[in-house]
């Protein structure tokens, strides 16, 4: 810690560095970004970028399915949603392209339910709660 700082004032500022390193775990986790074949520094940023999208949909997606079941987030496995949503890939793209809203609410609500269905685990990790309320998730 550097100068001046008090042990009470650092406990109560929040970590944003835990929080970048668990977002950069996930993201990690999800992109695979560990392994590249290519060495172009242009195509690892594009890949990057794309994974990083990419993770923002399954998580809202998550989110999403969680609020409209009523559920905790926490029961609803990362890595199921994943590949949930990566199976609805195709559905997704093309509601994101339609110029109505109706198509996007309804892929989501379908989403939704398979996420309900396929990913959900009644008894979460004991980890899962513990992050959430170091990030300052309300509820968990």
């Amino acid at each position: 810690m550097g100068r001046g700082w008090k042990r009470a004032e650092a406990d109560s500022v929040p970590r944003q560095s835990l929080t970048r390193q668990l977002l950069f775990r996930e993201l990690k986790q999800t992109a695979d970004l560990g392994r590249s074949f290519t060495a172009n520094e242009h195509a690892v940023a594009a890949l990057t970028y794309g994974a990083m999208l990419a993770h923002v949909l399954v998580r809202s997606v998550r989110i999403q399915a969680a609020l409209a079941n009523e559920i905790p987030l926490e029961e609803l496995r990362p890595l199921a949603c994943l590949h949930v949503v990566r199976a609805f890939a195709r559905d997704l793209v093309d509601a994101l392209a339609s110029s109505t809203a109706t198509a996007w609410t309804s892929t989501l609500a379908a989403i939704g339910g398979v996420l309900f269905a396929f990913a959900r685990e009644l008894k979460p990790s004991r980890s899962r709660p513990r992050i959430a309320l170091k990030l300052g998730a309300i509820g968990a």
